[in-house]
């Protein structure tokens, strides 16, 4: 009975199903034109995306907070709260990453109020700096903004002005000459470096007046600050964008305002520490005065001779 049992034990055991990998292969190979097909879609999709997307670039820059930014408060604070020093270096970031410091800079950095484009097949690239011809508009007047305004240069001294949607303008216009309607009011100028090489080339191009509150909420939303060591007085700045050049701009900039409105804090910081201490003399000194004055009415009152002036006499 023993064996038995055995027996249909062993009976009863898996056994293992073998692959034939040679069949394996014939079915794949039966359809091989699939994976060939697959691989010239999956090709030239990334083709397609490498030629015609506007590349990103990642530009960044490392800014030292050092000891002095913080305050008397803050030194005697750290004796006692290891925290503190982190929390000052928190305040610098916010300090960087705030609206009103990006407002700041690209109200005082050139060639950010209006972005130049080239019109192509396909891309519409940015040109920044490398726009053949610049904008000069009437900041105090009204301009819509955020609007493509198209213009193709037919020579050296005329272009077309299109501006699409509800405006519908198409119109000739004379570089140096000003466009003055209920909703736009610039003029255009085409670069001297450029001159010789439009003649008889018609070149299209768009450009756009920025509105400078939505590009500064722009500017401060994609601005990206980490602490690089333990003590966090090493911060990383980066940005990113379809042209480095104006993104490098744009970080020594923001770096420059911080700093000077930092030694403009420190200005007048100390020259309310002056005028505080020469308030506080001022008034010692007059207090010093008047109990002189009162000292002297006392012994001209009660005949009391200065024993000093009496053996100097």
């Amino acid at each position: 009975m023993q064996l038995n049992k055995m027996e249909n034990r062993v009976n009863y055991m898996p056994q293992e199903e073998s692959i034939d990998i040679r069949k394996f292969l014939i079915k794949i190979l039966h359809y091989w034109y699939w994976f060939v097909i697959s691989i010239f879609i999956c090709y030239t999709i990334a083709y397609i995306l490498n030629r015609y997307k506007e590349p990103t670039y990642s530009v960044s820059g490392t800014l030292i907070v050092s000891e002095e930014k913080k305050s008397s408060v803050d030194l005697l604070i750290s004796s006692f709260d290891r925290y503190s020093a982190r929390k000052v270096i928190e305040n610098e970031i916010a300090i960087l990453k705030s609206f009103t410091l990006a407002y700041q800079t690209l109200n005082e950095i050139d060639n950010f109020d209006v972005s130049y484009y080239s019109v192509g097949r396909v891309r519409k690239p940015m040109l920044y700096k490398s726009a053949p011809f610049s904008v000069v508009y009437d900041t105090i007047g009204h301009s819509i903004k955020n609007c493509p305004i198209y213009i193709t240069i037919l020579n050296k001294n005329e272009y077309r002005l299109e501006i699409d949607g509800n405006f519908n303008i198409n119109k000739k216009l004379k570089f140096g000459e000003p466009y003055i309607d209920n909703n736009f009011n610039f003029t255009l100028f085409l670069k001297k470096e450029v001159k010789d090489f439009l003649v008889g080339t018609p070149n299209k191009y768009f450009f756009i007046i920025n509105d400078i509150y939505s590009l500064a909420t722009y500017y401060e939303s994609k601005l990206v600050i980490t602490a690089n060591d333990k003590r966090g007085s090493v911060l990383t700045l980066s940005t990113v964008g379809h042209v480095p050049t104006m993104e490098a701009d744009y970080l020594n900039k923001l770096v420059a305002v911080y700093i000077r409105n930092g030694l403009d804090e420190k200005n007048r910081t100390a020259i309310n520490t002056i005028n505080f201490i020469d308030e506080q003399l001022s008034t010692v000194i007059d207090s010093l005065h008047r109990a002189e004055d009162k000292l002297q009415n006392f012994r001209l009152a009660n005949k009391i001779l200065d024993v000093s002036e009496e053996e100097i006499g």
